[in-house]
C-alpha cells in the first residue's frame, strides 16, 4: 500500500482515501446493526431501522460513528 496524491493504491483498488473511509465507515455500521454489541449506538440504530429502513439507519449509524471517531481524534482521547 501507498499514499501518493490523495490516493490509496492497492493490488486491487486506487480509491480516493476518503472514499475508502466512507466505505469502511458503512462496513462498520452495518456491523453495528446486524450483530454488534449491545450499545447505544446499535439500540439508535435499531430504532430509526424500525421507523425508516436497513438502509438510512446504516447511513445515520454511519454517521455518529464518524462523529464519535472525529471527537476522539480531535480531543486526543
Amino acid at each position: 500500500m501507498s499514499h501518493a496524491h490523495g490516493l490509496l493504491k492497492t493490488a486491487l483498488v486506487e480509491l480516493p482515501v476518503h472514499e475508502l473511509l466512507r466505505r469502511l465507515l458503512l462496513q462498520g455500521a452495518h456491523y453495528i446493526l446486524a450483530r454488534g454489541p449491545d450499545c447505544d449506538l446499535r439500540r439508535f440504530g435499531l430504532r430509526v431501522m424500525a421507523r425508516r429502513g436497513r438502509a438510512k439507519a446504516a447511513i445515520a449509524v454511519t454517521r455518529k460513528l464518524a462523529v464519535r471517531l472525529h471527537h476522539l481524534w480531535v480531543n486526543g482521547e
